[in-house]
C-alpha cells in the first residue's frame, strides 16, 4: 500500500536515465495504484484492462508487458498489499510484551493500513470476493495469518481449559466480517475507531462478557 502520492511517482518528462529496474517499478507501482483505485469506483468485473492503463498513465503494450491480463494485474495488486501489510502488522506486533498487547498493537496496525488506503481497502477486503478462486484463496490466507496471531499457547493460556481449535477462526472470521461491513459502507477511513470492538472480539471467549469489556475499553453501555 503506496503512502507516496501519485505526483510523487510520476517519472520525470524526457531523457532521464534512469535505470530501466526503476522505471518498471515505477509503472507497476502506478499500475497497482490504479487497479485499486479502478476496482473501488467500478468493481473487479467491470473494470478493464484500459481503465487501468489509463489510470496509471501507461500504455496498453507497458500493462501486458507486466501483467497477462486484469485478473493478473488484480491479483499482483493483492499480494504487493498484502505484504506491505503483513511487514507493518509483524513490526507492531513484535512490540508487544505479551500475547494481549501483541493482538492489539497487530490489530490498531492492520486498521491504520487500511484507513491510510481507503482504495487498497476496498479492493482487498471487497471486491476480492469477485476476483475468483485466486482471489479467495489470498484473501483465506490473510484470514488464516490472523488467526496464527490470536490462536497462541500464551492466549489459550488465559482460559480455564483450551478452548476449541476452530475458536480462533471464528474470531477472525468475526472481525474479518465487522471490518468488510465499514468499508463496503464508504467507513474505511475510520477503522482505527474499531479497535476496541476488535479487541472485544478477541477477549470475550477468554474472559467473558464484562471481562472483555473492560480490558477492550469499551464502556459497559457499549
Amino acid at each position: 500500500m503506496s503512502s507516496q502520492p501519485p505526483e510523487a511517482r510520476q517519472l520525470p518528462r524526457g531523457r532521464h536515465g534512469l535505470p530501466r529496474e526503476v522505471v518498471v517499478g515505477q509503472q507497476r507501482r502506478r499500475m497497482f495504484d490504479a487497479t485499486a483505485a479502478v476496482a473501488r469506483e467500478k468493481g473487479f468485473l467491470a473494470m478493464t484492462v484500459e481503465d487501468i492503463a489509463a489510470g496509471a498513465g501507461v500504455s496498453r503494450r507497458t500493462f501486458y508487458e507486466n501483467f497477462r491480463d486484469k485478473t493478473d494485474c488484480f491479483l499482483a495488486t493483492y499480494d504487493d498489499a498484502a505484504q506491505t501489510l503483513l511487514t507493518r502488522v509483524d513490526a507492531a506486533a513484535s512490540k508487544g510484551r505479551d500475547w494481549e498487547e501483541q493482538v492489539r498493537l497487530a490489530l490498531a496496525a492492520t486498521l491504520r493500513v487500511f484507513a491510510a488506503a481507503p482504495d487498497m481497502a476496498y479492493m482487498g477486503v471487497i471486491e476480492v470476493l469477485a476476483a475468483g478462486p485466486g482471489a479467495l484463496e489470498r484473501r483465506d490466507a490473510a484470514v488464516r495469518a490472523l488467526t496464527r496471531l490470536i490462536a497462541t499457547d500464551e492466549a489459550f493460556a488465559v482460559a480455564d481449559e483450551r478452548p476449541p481449535s476452530l475458536l480462533a477462526e471464528h474470531i477472525a472470521g468475526a472481525i474479518s466480517q465487522l471490518i468488510y461491513g465499514e468499508v463496503l459502507r464508504g467507513r474505511a477511513s475510520e477503522l482505527q475507531g474499531l479497535l476496541p470492538q476488535c479487541m472485544y472480539i478477541v477477549l470475550a471467549p477468554m474472559f467473558g462478557p464484562l471481562g472483555a469489556t473492560q480490558r477492550a475499553g469499551l464502556s459497559a453501555a457499549a
